[in-house]
């Protein structure tokens, strides 16, 4: 392209034809690309979700640390039981842990246990009736007699989890069929009595 009146030549430089020619040539290759990465992406997106929907599924179904798997349905059992075979690395699986346990409010456990244990023992009154104790707490683990009356010794299964001096149970002293004495039995944390 030239002016007409001057003659000057106005059509682009080769160095503008060639950048152009670039410019128009269509991408190869970047369709597969983009397919691999968009696939990669929904597949951890998925395995992420199905890994950090365990949690909220817990929660909902009041399972505890203590009460595992059994809380569960069998279709949710299922579902999430290949989790126990996923080769998931250790420090991962961690917080995996750590996030499911949070869920399933395992620091509250051992504190439900505690605050339990302390409403047994407080409706548990000298002079009350054998017969309304067992009625509430059910039959004793293990009676015991000997000249100073009928001894019974409840425990209840505490929370995993580490602790050192956990309160688990009462042994209750009878006489004549009425409650004359209590003291709390207690287990440590190496799970030794403490008598």
């Amino acid at each position: 392209m030239t002016c007409a009146e001057c003659g000057l030549d106005f059509s682009p430089s080769p160095g503008r034809r060639f950048v152009a020619k670039v410019l128009s040539i269509p991408a190869t290759g970047s369709g597969w690309q983009r397919r691999v990465f968009w696939g990669g992406a929904i597949l951890v997106g998925a395995l992420s979700l199905y890994l950090l929907a365990l949690g909220p599924i817990l929660r909902f179904y009041g399972v505890r640390p203590s009460s595992g798997w059994d809380r569960l349905p069998a279709a949710v059992r299922i579902i999430w039981g290949p989790l126990d075979h996923l080769p998931i690395p250790a420090p991962l699986a961690t917080i995996l842990r750590g996030y499911n346990g949070w869920w399933m409010r395992a620091g509250s456990e051992k504190a439900d246990f505690v605050r339990h244990m302390a409403e047994i023992e407080g409706s548990i009154r000298v002079g009350m009736l054998a017969s309304d104790v067992i009625h509430a707490l059910g039959e004793p683990l293990l009676w015991q007699t000997n000249a100073d009356g009928v001894f019974a010794d409840y425990w209840f299964q505490p929370p995993t989890g580490s602790f050192d001096v956990l309160t688990n149970g009462l042994k209750i002293t009878f006489s004549n069929g009425v409650v004359v004495g209590k003291a709390p039995n207690t287990v440590l944390s190496n799970g030794r009595r403490n008598d």
